[in-house]
């Protein structure tokens, strides 16, 4: 992978506060930037890449079903604690993979382990719950456990992709319930940054 184009992600920040300032409903601006198009950070050859081995290896399609979120997306971050802050060295690429059946899979798991009084850690639980209440896991607040299968296949998917990325930066997943779900979790974060722009 190439280092990152500084003229690109620029390009996409003004790019992104146009839209914002345009008064545009932030659903649209979801779509438009974020669940659609390529990369600011990724050359599409990679983008392609990462998606197909991802749906191959989860048997999901990689055109519906998964999407690069985050600063490897825009080439800049809309988290309210990170917001505009660049894609850089201590980044990663998230992949959100949308799949009912895969979230259901993992969350089925964990729940079992959690009734057979496996441990977690309560940070960990925590951020599970508040994940769990926005349609989404991430694979690192689940237990590390013989019992949570999928977990550990995740963590594999998560260094193939890597390696195939051929980058320093590591690639992390996050399994979405539904389209729904994603794209809600992304329309806040595009709302914060609109009324912080009119501030």
């Amino acid at each position: 992978m190439d280092a990152v184009d500084e003229s690109v992600v620029s390009a996409s920040l003004e790019q992104f506060r146009q839209r914002l300032a345009s008064g545009i409903a932030p659903h649209a601006i979801v779509r438009e930037l974020i669940t659609h198009g390529g990369s600011s950070v990724l050359d599409g050859q990679t983008y392609a890449r990462l998606r197909e081995l991802a749906g191959d290896v989860l048997q999901v399609s990689p055109n519906q079903s998964i999407f690069l979120v985050g600063s490897a997306k825009l080439g800049f971050s809309i988290k309210p604690r990170r917001r505009y802050g660049v894609f850089n060295d201590d980044s990663d690429i998230d992949l959100a993979i949308v799949s009912s059946s895969l979230y259901e899979r993992l969350w089925g798991e964990a729940r079992r382990y959690s009734r057979r009084g496996g441990l977690w850690e309560n940070d960990t639980k925590i951020h599970f719950k508040n994940d769990h209440s926005n349609g989404v896991i991430k694979p690192y607040v689940v237990p590390d456990s013989d019992g949570i299968p999928t977990r550990r296949m995740l963590f594999d998917v998560q260094a193939q992709l890597q390696r195939v990325g051929g980058s320093p930066y590591p690639v992390t997943l996050a399994v979405w319930h539904s389209m729904d779900a994603l794209e809600e979790y992304q329309i806040l974060a595009v709302s914060m940054c609109q009324e912080a722009l009119s501030l």
